[in-house]
């Protein structure tokens, strides 16, 4: 049965509460918590919205995002196990970075580790975009076949097109598990190029230049 409308709901404001149960006795509350539990992925206050209004709740986006605000500021505490987030467009709970050790001991694993190779196929791609291969090449001075290949299984990377030239390239971008995987919001999060690349004074000499990888 479609629920009724939701008249006079205030919006949220997250230094007006102390953050005991009585602060969450609003059901809109547990609708944004089971989304963002359930989800693979980040949801965005347009993506939770559209959501809701499908399951017949007429919450109006500042109210979403309202009481994600608030969430997010419940979570800011380093004794809580989970962080409510901003990443990649949307919003996502992740553990707490303290408690990075203690879970690493429930899954017995190591973090996924991306190589050099990737990071500086990565790096062409994210500054450079859309991109080609040969133009990633070029910028790595090594063959990068291998690499991109594994950025496509690994969805860091997407193809977004075809280049005009002739055999018409792939064109490839980041995508949206790049912003997941380095925590990032969007791309305009990315450091400036000056301040990653080295200053003149500051460049390394032919005999610190690091040997270039053998091409295949």
């Amino acid at each position: 049965m479609r629920q009724p409308k939701q008249q006079n709901t205030p919006l949220f404001r997250p230094s007006q509460h102390s953050w005991g149960p009585e602060a969450f006795t609003n059901p809109l509350f547990g609708y944004i918590e089971a989304l963002l539990f359930a989800s693979d992925r980040p949801l965005s206050i347009d993506d939770m919205h559209q959501i809701l209004h499908s399951a017949g709740h007429d919450w109006m986006p500042q109210q979403i995002e309202g009481a994600v605000r608030e969430l997010e500021a419940m979570h800011q505490s380093p004794i809580r196990g989970l962080q409510l987030i901003e990443v990649a467009g949307g919003w996502q709970f992740r553990s707490n970075p303290e408690h990075t050790d203690l879970i690493r001991k429930l899954f017995h694993f190591r973090p996924p580790r991306v190589t050099k190779a990737a990071l500086e196929c990565l790096s062409a791609i994210a500054y450079r975009q859309p991109v080609t291969r040969s133009e990633v090449d070029a910028i790595r001075g090594v063959d990068s076949g291998g690499v991109m290949r594994t950025l496509l299984e690994r969805r860091l990377i997407r193809v977004v097109g075809r280049h005009n030239s002739p055999g018409r390239p792939y064109l490839y971008a980041t995508s949206p598990e790049f912003l997941e995987f380095f925590g990032l919001h969007d791309l305009k999060e990315l450091p400036s190029l000056a301040d990653v690349l080295p200053t003149p004074g500051n460049a390394p000499t032919p005999a610190e230049t690091p040997p270039t990888e053998k091409t295949t």
